[in-house]
């Protein structure tokens, strides 16, 4: 039946991608028999076909493919709870890994921002900084895991109906692995969204996150200029994003999207550089900060920027390595395509 195939076809883009493809293949294929002896059984009790509309009652019994790839996670006991559920084995993967990205690179800027003011004479205690890492560490894993619980309890009552989702298609096999996972699409989203919540307080109150350590100094006016346009950047990654979660066979476009929202942000990057001229970090108002200690900090900065400037470099060509890649595999296939077909 056409609505189990469309069934089945997106139950099979959300399971994990750590299952070999044959189990992945067992897995659609059993539950594509169950759902079809359930069909059968139906049918039988009424003495006629099942209407679509019968056949997706049906499916809804099975939930949201998401759910339903959701019993199929390699770790069964993988969730949160506290009193009760929070996050279950359908989002627990995509949650641990934003959770852990999240925290790395929050984390790594306030090591670069401690090791700055140590090196231009700071004052920098052990307790401040365990008191703002433990704050740091805290905050984003209430919010983070707020976000997927709420995720969690609205999934199994969201509206979806088996004839609106994505039909299978019939490629060349190669093709079929084109394609991004809808976990990594979401995952995407969170992260990207928690972060820039995270940049907003460590520009604007940098004191809540890192500690009385940083009450005499603020951002110069530089970084405000930068402001929209990297916020553009972001946006068109999360834009992005959405369409692969809805759309996870449009690979190319996450490609192209790469590597001219990398080129934007080296762009950013050099801008800061160049307009920056040892003002990126000045004295807050009223503070005593010493001249040494300012060219120091930003001295740092400027080590930063030129470091970060060349790691862009580095994955702007990955990216594009990968882009022109999936070109190449892509006219392969079309000129193959007429032989198979």
């Amino acid at each position: 039946m056409d609505l189990i195939d469309r069934y089945v076809h997106n139950v099979k883009s959300y399971l994990p991608k750590s299952l070999p493809e044959t189990q992945r293949d067992d897995i659609v294929s059993e539950l594509s028999e169950n759902i079809q002896a359930r069909m059968d059984d139906r049918e039988a009790e009424l003495g006629r076909p099942l209407t679509e509309d019968e056949q997706e009652v049906i499916l809804h019994e099975y939930g949201h493919p998401m759910i339903a790839a959701g019993r199929y996670q390699t770790n069964q006991e993988a969730r949160v709870v506290f009193g009760r559920q929070l996050i279950g084995t359908a989002l627990f993967p995509v949650y641990l890994r934003v959770l852990w990205i999240v925290i790395a690179i929050s984390l790594a800027i306030y090591t670069v921002t401690v090791v700055a003011l140590a090196i231009s004479g700071g004052s920098i205690t052990v307790g401040g900084v365990i008191n703002a890492v433990v704050l740091q560490v805290f905050w984003q894993f209430v919010i983070i895991t707020g976000i997927f619980a709420v995720a969690d309890h609205y999934l199994p009552t969201m509206e979806w109906s088996a004839k609106s989702l994505p039909a299978p298609r019939t490629p060349a096999p190669a093709r079929q692995e084109a394609r991004i996972p809808r976990m990594e699409s979401l995952g995407e989203i969170v992260g990207i969204v928690v972060l820039v919540g995270w940049f907003w307080f460590a520009f604007d109150r940098p004191f809540l996150l890192f500690g009385p350590a940083l009450a005499d100094y603020q951002l110069g006016p530089v970084w405000q200029r930068v402001a929209i346009p990297m916020l553009v950047v972001l946006a068109v990654s999360v834009a992005q994003a959405v369409v692969n979660l809805f759309r996870p066979e449009w690979v190319r476009m996450k490609r192209v999207e790469r590597v001219l929202t990398d080129i934007a942000v080296l762009g950013i990057v050099a801008y800061l550089l160049q307009a920056g001229a040892g003002q990126w970090v000045v004295a807050a108002n009223g503070s005593s900060v010493s001249a040494s200690a300012l060219n120091s900090v930003n001295e740092f900065v400027r080590y930063g920027l030129l470091a970060t400037a060349a790691g862009i470099l580095i994955v702007i060509g990955m990216d594009a390595w990968r882009l022109i890649r999936g070109e190449q595999q892509q006219r392969r296939q079309d000129r193959k395509q007429p032989q198979t077909a």
